[in-house]
């Protein structure tokens, strides 16, 4: 059976390109470092942080002074939001099955837990369950901006229905 042919247009893809070229130099190029002196599993499991928002939580009720860092922790959760709004909006361009709600919020997960993997056995950052959260969180935003009717006359070729969700 032949498969339809997708209309998508040319600067989605050009969009896309350049949002994946983005998301590459920020989660894994800018931030790959590695301690000499260190093994590499110690370096591994230092970056593990199962406990969502620790740090975040830490910095808020810490008695000292931790003004700077605070604002660090409140900048990387708005930027961990922010970064995935674009990935909601472009899951369903590509992919029917990320249409659904339950589908798109699957993909995330996975595409978190796997962005989150790399870093942590890549040395370029921390699995950090907060960041899962985010990323979650800024794709359903992203979601929800797709199937707005405007973006659907720009994204959607015009024979193809939108689900339900």
């Amino acid at each position: 059976m032949a498969q339809k042919q997708r209309n998508i247009p040319v600067f989605i893809h050009v969009l896309l390109a350049v949002y994946l070229c983005i998301m590459m130099y920020l989660l894994f190029i800018r931030t790959w470092q590695f301690v000499p002196g260190v093994g590499y599993m110690d370096s591994v499991l230092n970056r593990f942080s199962p406990i969502p928002f620790r740090d975040f939580i830490s910095y808020a009720t810490s008695p000292i002074q931790v003004g700077e860092l605070l604002q660090t922790a409140v900048l990387n959760l708005i930027w961990t939001f922010l970064v995935f709004i674009p990935a909601g909006v472009f899951l369903p361009c590509y992919s029917r099955k990320c249409r659904k709600l339950s589908h798109m919020i699957l993909a995330l997960i996975i595409i978190s837990v796997v962005i989150e993997m790399l870093q942590m056995f890549l040395l370029a950052g921390s699995f950090d369950t907060t960041s899962i959260l985010m990323y979650i969180a800024g794709g359903m935003v992203g979601f929800c901006i797709w199937r707005t009717p405007w973006m659907q006359r720009i994204l959607t070729p015009k024979q193809e229905k939108i689900p339900a969700a």
